[in-house]
């Protein structure tokens, strides 16, 4: 099964000559991250422990929050719209994400505190960020491509 949307296939995908992260990519990667911060793909990196500190139940905001801050100060947890920032800084801070990030696996069921205790998935996780990363570039023309070892990959314009 084709992971092209309809217009794709009937039309081609968009020419991958943007060089700059505009606004519609910067929102689609908040979009995606906060979401991947509140289901805890980085609790493995920046754990939230539960309260009875017997195990991780999901992403510690702040401590991810202080991470970012030191390598990207122009970039705050959670993410932002209100300003774009710099496209190579973008670019780093989703080489950071991808380094950081682990798929979240459901384990315990902390009854009394009503939250899963999780384990985490590296392998499953890392692959995912970049399908979906590499998605959001392919749809807005921009001629990035994530490589397996999670470093961005310039492709040649056309």
């Amino acid at each position: 099964m084709s992971n092209l949307y309809f217009s794709e296939r009937e039309l081609g995908q968009k020419p991958r000559t943007e060089n700059e992260v505009g606004a519609n990519v910067w929102d689609g990667l908040i979009a995606y991250i906060n979401g991947l911060i509140d289901n805890g793909y980085f609790g493995d990196k920046f754990p939230e422990m539960c309260p009875d500190n017997d195990g991780v139940v999901g992403t510690n905001k702040s401590t991810m929050s202080l991470a970012v801050s030191a390598e990207f100060p122009e970039i705050k947890i959670p993410l932002d719209a209100s300003e774009t920032p710099p496209t190579l800084f973008i670019l780093d801070f989703l080489e950071f994400c991808h380094e950081h990030i682990a798929k979240p696996i459901q384990g315990y069921f902390h009854k009394f505190w009503g939250m899963h205790h999780l384990a985490f998935d590296i392998e499953a996780g890392q692959p995912e960020f970049r399908q979906r990363v590499n998605r959001i570039f392919s749809r807005n023309g921009m001629p990035l491509n994530y490589k397996i070892t999670g470093k961005l990959l310039a492709l040649p314009l056309p």
